[in-house]
């Protein structure tokens, strides 16, 4: 009887342990793909500000005629560096926000349920046991029917079974005897 209940202790610890470690590592993977979101924003906002700037200088008169035709080239030039910058973080943040789609899809998350802040639609609440009580509760009901079958064996239940199951193929048994007796 302790082995029985020491083995469902251990199953229900099992569990609790496999899902506290879902849990946290679905957590994990949300923090971690929002911060790399964030930083890929970041940096696409510090890009494209910088961008619009110098475009603005560029346009603007005043600017050439304070730094002339040098000046100009130079940001020229920043322009071409900053557009080809562009185009490679561009392809980069594409694959990093696929690579972030495949990673939480493994968990059942949608890059979309990200862009709410502080909210996951579509990810367990960490304090969502329902799990955890569904395992407990089918153990518990196991444990009930393990006790009920060994009260059943203990008090002579299936021993008084065996027997007339015995006594009835016997006498099954003497009746094919009787006819093939019979019958020679």
């Amino acid at each position: 009887m302790m082995e029985i209940i020491d083995s469902e202790k251990r199953a229900i610890k099992n569990l609790l342990m496999t899902s506290q470690i879902k849990r946290r590592n679905m957590a994990e993977v949300i923090l971690k793909a929002r911060k790399r979101m964030s930083i890929m924003n970041d940096f696409s906002d510090i890009l494209s500000d910088e961008l619009a700037l110098n475009f603005q200088l560029l346009n603007s008169t005043q600017f050439r005629q304070v730094l002339g035709e040098n000046g100009a080239e130079f940001l020229n030039n920043k322009m071409k560096r900053l557009g080809q910058v562009a185009s490679v973080f561009n392809e980069l943040s594409f694959n990093r926000r696929e690579a972030l789609k495949f990673e939480l899809s493994l968990y059942g998350v949608t890059i979309e349920d990200l862009q709410k802040a502080g909210e996951t639609s579509k990810a367990i609440p960490m304090d969502d046991n329902t799990a955890f009580e569904a395992q407990r509760e089918k153990l518990r009901q196991e444990k009930e029917r393990i006790a009920e079958r060994k009260r059943y064996i203990e008090s002579g239940g299936l021993q008084s079974d065996v027997d007339e199951e015995v006594k009835k193929r016997m006498a099954e048994a003497d009746i094919e005897n009787a006819e093939v007796i019979e019958m020679e």
